[in-house]
């Protein structure tokens, strides 16, 4: 959770990501591919969330307060895997 921040519309984020099949040339010239929330990074955190969601369900392995944080978290809804 830590690594998410929230974005300018409310929805947690990861910044600075990388994107490298989404190169671009930056203003100084060079080829650059840091981008925000890319899709990697979100399947990933995703993943992780639903796992801790379906574990929890099986076996109190984490607590209340994780888990809430979790299945009321905002992701992007732009994310699309």
């Amino acid at each position: 959770m830590d690594w998410l921040i929230e974005g300018n519309d409310g929805y947690l984020e990861t910044n600075p990501s990388t994107s490298p099949e989404h190169m671009f040339i930056a203003p100084d010239g060079n080829s650059a591919s840091v981008s925000y929330s890319s899709t990697m990074d979100m399947a990933i955190i995703n993943e992780v969330f639903s796992a801790i969601v379906s574990a929890s369900e099986v076996k109190l392995l984490f607590s209340t307060a994780v888990i809430i944080t979790i299945v009321f978290s905002k992701l992007s809804p732009n994310y699309v895997c």
